[in-house]
């Protein structure tokens, strides 16, 4: 605590030792509802602040001249730290007069403010720098003194909520939450709940499965769907497959049974379809239907936990293609496997978000496909979910599991932030996600993490530009020299920057074409970037920290932080190759972010 007045020979003490300062609370005057301020020690507590300040004891007591009051804080049995502030209470006991009282208090320079107004006994009073302890040493001498029934420091209360109060999640089972195993490997729920604690009803969530128990008990804001294969609401129960899908992202948290879902509060409309149901599997057109209707009828995030193992086909690539276009995130499981590459149709469009899973160590699990088509992972493997029948399903395990726990994350981003587009909401997760700066076959971009997904949507300081190219399959195309302008503000900082190159993009030897240098894909055409170049200016008085990132496709390579001024900067994506779709638009998309 220190006077106002001090404030600006406070603040230089500390600097010179280098001890971290941030400011809490300022006061007037010290004030209780309960407290009758009757003591001659008021007026010293006018016009003051209080201040938390880190590291030793020691040296910060040395600095500390000109506090009006100090005190450590103390560590507890189970490692969480208590503060104090400069007040205590004493309740005297019978035969002991307020004279005593009075006379102890002048003995060792603590002040008595005054009587509580409602218990009578009680008073307050209050320590400063000339007292002989602080206010947990002068309440411990006190009560020593026999005078007093009780003595108590006014000890700084950290009250924090509990996450959910599922006894599942307190026991640690729903572990893809808060991984108590294996601190961080999780999808961090608890810490985004601080900023949404639940997702918006304006938000929809498809999910185009097997069919979802609308009445469950654990299952919150599910519409009635539709039934893909007959056309007919609702949708129809075709087993326990997509019942489990919806726990990941609708379960109903804090009501003491069960399981929570991420983005609990969102509507999940169940579209369902026959996947095998005694011989019984629906056609592409009916998945193609399936897409269709979620887009018509409000779905803004599409959650697919199937493959579809019988060739490529058309009708259903036209579905998903028409969602993409349409500005839906798409999430896709990766498959179950444990393949080198995702299962059709994940990778026949690179705007899909595929998902593989990993286990409670952090490792990907060991039947999650992988490849140049992953994206990201979540937890997949002995979870717990909701399950038809009003029931629960433990130990289930699948990338079926991790891909809506992504589609959860999704509704929580466009919950904070609905104009997002389904491309910013996707580039959200991925550069997010636990390796965003690099990408590896196994686990893609790495875990997700909700909070710093919501916390980035929340506040998108960031600036965006993108650049377009074609691919041909009978073209060789190199691009070089490409300018691409680009101003705008990022937080306090302002931003200009253009593309110096963008070059190295080769195709394979075919139809008579050479092996360009550095092409590794003979007889195969593929095209490449290999660098991409990028001058930034920026501008700015606090010289902000930024990040810089270029996404193309199926990678993203993030550059070293620049702080203001003008960088030059060099972002190498050498595996972003692309297999070259005749007239497909392929895109690389430049962010500066804070």
């Amino acid at each position: 605590m220190f006077y106002s007045a001090d404030e600006e020979r406070f603040k230089g003490e500390l600097s010179q030792t280098g001890i971290k300062l941030s400011y809490e609370e300022e006061w007037k005057e010290f004030y209780s509802y309960s407290c009758e301020l009757t003591g001659s020690g008021v007026k010293k507590f006018t016009d003051y602040k209080t201040a938390t300040i880190e590291d030793r004891y020691e040296k910060a007591t040395e600095t500390l001249s000109s506090a009006l009051y100090w005190a450590p804080y103390y560590r507890a049995e189970d490692g969480g730290e208590i503060g104090i502030t400069n007040l205590f209470l004493v309740l005297l006991k019978p035969g002991t007069d307020l004279a005593q009282l009075e006379e102890l208090a002048k003995e060792n320079s603590v002040e008595l403010l005054g009587a509580d107004k409602d218990i009578q006994g009680w008073y307050y009073l209050a320590c400063t720098n000339m007292s002989k302890g602080n206010s947990l040493e002068m309440a411990n001498l006190f009560y020593e003194t026999g005078l007093f029934e009780e003595s108590n420091a006014d000890f700084i209360i950290k009250a924090e909520f509990d996450c959910i109060n599922e006894p599942w999640f307190t026991n640690g089972y729903l572990w893809h939450l808060n991984n108590t195993s294996y601190p961080g490997i999780d999808v961090n729920y608890c810490n985004a709940r601080t900023i949404v604690p639940q997702a918006s009803s304006n938000v929809t969530v498809a999910i185009i499965d097997e069919g979802v128990q609308t009445n469950h008990p654990d299952l919150y804001n599910v519409l009635p769907g539709w039934d893909a294969h007959t056309g007919n609401s609702p949708n129809y129960v075709d087993g326990s497959h997509g019942t489990m899908v919806a726990g990941f992202i609708g379960a109903r948290p804090n009501n003491g049974v069960g399981v929570a879902g991420i983005a609990c509060g969102a509507k999940i409309l169940p579209i369902s379809l026959r996947l095998e149901t005694n011989g019984i599997i629906s056609s592409g057109i009916r998945y193609r239907e399936a897409f269709n209707h979620a887009v018509n009828n409000g779905a803004k995030v599409i959650s697919c936990s199937w493959w579809y193992p019988y060739g490529n086909d058309s009708n259903l690539e036209a579905g998903i293609i028409n969602a993409l276009n349409k500005d839906r995130v798409v999430v896709f499981s990766s498959g179950n496997q444990g393949n080198s590459s995702v299962n059709y149709p994940k990778a026949i469009d690179s705007r899909l978000l595929v998902v593989g899973a990993i286990s409670q160590n952090g490792m990907r699990w060991s039947d999650s496909n992988y490849g140049t088509a992953l994206d990201v992972v979540a937890p997949g493997n002995n979870l717990r979910s909701t399950t038809i029948n009003s029931g629960y399903a433990t130990g289930i395990s699948g990338t079926s599991f991790a891909a809506p726990q992504v589609s959860g994350i999704a509704a929580l981003i466009l919950s904070v932030n609905p104009n997002l587009t389904s491309h910013q909401v996707s580039d959200i997760i991925e550069i997010t996600a636990s390796n965003s700066s690099s990408w590896n076959d196994q686990t893609g971009r790495g875990l997700v993490n909700a909070h710093t997904a919501v916390s980035f949507a929340a506040n998108p300081s960031y600036v965006q530009t993108a650049i377009d190219f074609l691919v041909y399959n009978d073209t060789y195309q190199h691009l070089n020299d490409v300018h691409v302008g680009l101003s705008g503000s990022v937080g306090n900082a302002y931003v200009n920057m253009f593309s110096e190159d963008i070059y190295s993009m080769y195709r394979g030897q075919s139809a008579g074409y050479p092996n360009y240098p550095g092409t590794t894909f003979a007889g195969f055409p593929r095209a490449t970037i290999s660098n991409l170049n990028l001058n930034v200016f920026v501008s700015s008085a606090s010289q902000s920290d930024l990040r810089i990132t270029a996404q193309m496709d199926y990678g993203i390579q993030v550059s070293s932080n620049l702080y203001g001024g003008y960088g030059h900067v060099n972002l190498s994506l050498p595996n972003s190759t692309v297999p070259p779709v005749n007239g497909q638009r392929r895109r690389v998309t430049i962010y500066i972010a804070e």
